[in-house]
């Protein structure tokens, strides 16, 4: 930690204006102006070329401002210390959450030991890449010729060539359910591109009204059309291409064949390829895919002599742990993003499950207090977790968890919260009252922030008294000091209720790299301990029982319905 008196030696005057700092009372009343008009006096009294000057009395600024959010954290979140020795730059505060069960952290940890032993072990294979690996559990294979790395390859490769076309300068992505929440997430997460990437625009439904927004607003022949489906036969992803093509005719005189080579030369296909091996418990098996992407890019080779881009998606990877797979990493090419990084934190995530103290895995301690939460012998009294992200940039992320928590653990079967987010401090207006409630009904709130905004703002000075206590305010810091911070005291202290806090040093690559990893390992580990067979249990999270019979359901319903043979073949598909 950076201490006051560190500062202030080295600025004249600063002593006398940090003194009565008292972090009870918060940022707009300890004088803070008056440190901003010492460090403005120091750098009117600089000359210009004394560049060495200047860049101490900035790095000042920011080491002040550092100092004040690290100490209002720690004020407010007990177990926060910014000094991450990890290099990761997350912590998932859960002292508090704990507590309220009359639990000190480890003590849920040592009684689940043995399942979470158990769990460790049998998750283990696909760490390592042995050939007893579970069923669609590749995407933890971080080994050289595990799906990780190769796939990271494979992204490199991919975007680099569309990169050289010279000519692309946004790209489509569409994709459902799982397919779509990475893409969804990377785009969010980081809104503004490198600058050799691709302005990515995601398409998750099917609502005619908001593709036609999309396409008029694309400039059409510098687009890449992404088109994301694991066993390429998406309902929604066959429409939409459908509309693309219909859109590039329009674009080219009612010309069908011009369109479709256009198509050809822009689309990218990521899916199963048709034939593949994989490794089971019971040895090397064969598998097939005849999706109709694959059925679509042989038809537009022999029609145009152009065959799409096409991308090998991992056949034991699911849509929703897809992350690191091509269908994330990919996206992260394309944007310009540093992708090795994603790897890096996601590697940090797996390695302090597998390789460390269970106690030090915040994956675990997540799984833990979800679990408990839906636990008849636990608190019991919760009716989901509510997500707040403070910061538009992280609003992806709950959603992206809701996803993966609703088709892996919210089943029959499974103990798991159904999950609810909001977005702060927006949903303060609208869903205060709903988390300050004490009854059966109360919600367990976990809140998101980063601590460090690369895109925070100081007020400048205006002259306007009405505005005088915003002035020279950080808009991100304020935000945290104000609203964010206080209102999770308020639901921990006031309403006894459990608070998760999970605090980012900033946005990049490394940090949500290991986010996602921890939520998504979390998600398993939470199955894996339930009551019952382990395996079992652990199965039913990657499978979707339901969502097959419903598939099913559709054919039988449109059958009855008298559609065409196409529509079936389309609607089974």
């Amino acid at each position: 930690m950076i201490g006051l008196n560190n500062i202030a030696r080295n600025i004249p005057g600063l002593q006398d204006a940090i003194v009565k700092f008292d972090p009870k009372i918060g940022t707009g009343r300890f004088s803070f102006q008056k440190v901003k008009d010492t460090f403005e006096t120091a750098l009117a009294e600089t000359q210009p070329e004394d560049s060495e000057r200047i860049g101490a009395l900035s790095k000042l600024v920011s080491a002040f401002k550092e100092y004040v959010l690290s100490t209002f954290i720690e004020k407010y979140r007990p177990g926060y210390s910014h000094q991450d020795e990890r290099g990761i730059g997350v912590q998932t505060l859960v002292d508090d959450a704990f507590e309220k069960l009359g639990y000190k952290k480890e003590n849920p940890i040592r009684f689940y030991q043995e399942k979470l032993e158990g769990v460790k072990k049998a998750l283990m294979p696909s760490y390592k890449s042995e050939s007893t690996r579970p069923e669609y559990y590749d995407w933890l294979d971080l080994t050289d010729r595990g799906v990780i790395k190769t796939s990271l390859t494979a992204a490199k490769e991919a975007a680099q060539k569309i990169k050289n076309e010279g000519f692309f300068s946004h790209a489509l992505v569409m994709g459902m359910g799982g397919s779509s929440m990475c893409p969804k997430f990377l785009n969010t997460a980081f809104d503004s591109n490198a600058e050799n990437g691709l302005q990515i625009e995601t398409m998750d439904n099917m609502d005619p009204a908001t593709l036609e927004t999309k396409l008029a607003k694309l400039p059409a022949h510098e687009t890449a059309f992404v088109i994301i489906s694991k066993s390429g036969g998406t309902f929604e992803a066959a429409h939409v291409i459908q509309a693309i093509i219909d859109h590039l005719r329009a674009q080219n005189g009612g010309d069908l064949d011009k369109a479709l080579k256009t198509f050809a030369e822009r689309a990218v296909f990521i899916t199963e390829p048709k034939e593949y091996e994989y490794h089971t418990s019971e040895g090397v098996k064969q598998g097939t895919n005849g999706g109709t992407l694959n059925k679509l890019a042989d038809e537009l080779e022999k029609k145009t002599g152009t065959r799409p881009q096409m991308i090998d998606h991992p056949p034991r990877v699911g849509g929703r742990f897809s992350l690191f797979s091509p269908v994330g990493m990919f996206i992260s090419e394309l944007k310009g993003l540093k992708t090795d990084e994603f790897i890096a934190g996601a590697k940090a995530c797996l390695d302090e499950f597998f390789k460390g103290d269970l106690k030090d895995s915040s994956a675990v301690h997540y799984a833990l207090l979800d679990a408990l939460a839906a636990s008849k012998e636990g608190w019991g009294s919760f009716a989901a977790r509510y997500v707040m992200p403070y910061g538009d940039r992280l609003a992806a992320i709950p959603e992206f968890t809701a996803q993966l928590a609703g088709e892996s653990n919210n089943k029959d079967g499974v103990q798991s919260l159904n999950q609810m987010w909001g977005r702060g401090p927006t949903s303060h207006h609208s869903d205060v009252e709903a988390l300050c409630r004490t009854d059966k009904r109360r919600l367990l709130f976990e809140e998101i922030f980063v601590k460090n905004n690369d895109e925070d703002r100081v007020h400048g000075q205006t002259g306007l008294d009405s505005l005088k206590d915003y002035q020279l305010k950080s808009m991100h810091q304020d935000m945290l000091t104000k609203l964010a911070l206080p209102f999770g005291k308020h639901l921990s202290k006031e309403k006894n209720n459990p608070v998760i806090s999970t605090v980012l040093e900033s946005i990049n690559e490394k940090s949500m790299g290991y986010l996602m990893m921890r939520n998504m390992l979390a998600t398993v580990i939470q199955a894996g301990i339930h009551n019952g067979d382990m395996n079992a249990n652990l199965s039913k999270v990657v499978n979707q029982s339901e969502v097959e019979a419903f598939k099913v359901a559709k054919k039988n319903d449109a059958a009855e319905l008298g559609l065409s043979d196409v529509e079936l073949k389309t609607q089974a598909a």
